[in-house]
């Protein structure tokens, strides 16, 4: 255990007194400090976490640079809907939410185009006219 420090005659010495201009400054300090406040880092720099956009696509997200933030939501190639914003029957197909299950250009899924109806997600038969 340390001792205290003590002066030549074996009195317990204090610590030197703060001037005037001094404890100002410290004081001017510390109300800054406070005021201010200290810059607190939220997330790794060049750290990603998943997203959702403002349009609800899924997509990912980079802290910046000096960690006080992540940058906007960016999702992949210009998608502008996404699984967990379309409903029911419909998916997310050229950027917009389609019904999967009545839509003949996305039939049963993305881009299946049928020559007729679509009905329960399956093209339906098309019955020519044979003019006869």
């Amino acid at each position: 255990m340390k001792r205290p420090a003590r002066d030549r005659h074996g009195k317990l010495s204090r610590p030197p007194r703060v001037s005037g201009p001094m404890r100002t400054m410290l004081t001017v300090g510390f109300l800054l400090l406070a005021a201010v406040g200290c810059d607190e880092a939220l997330c790794v720099p060049g750290e990603s976490q998943a997203c959702v956009g403002a349009a609800g696509c899924s997509g990912g997200q980079r802290c910046n640079d000096d960690g006080t933030a992540f940058e906007a939501c960016l999702c992949a190639g210009d998608e502008t809907c996404g699984a967990d914003v379309c409903q029911g029957s419909e998916a997310c197909c050229d950027d917009s939410c389609v019904d999967t299950d009545t839509d003949a250009m996305n039939c049963g899924a993305c881009g299946n185009v049928c020559g007729g109806p679509c009905s329960g997600g399956s093209c339906g038969i098309v019955l020519m006219d044979s003019g006869m």
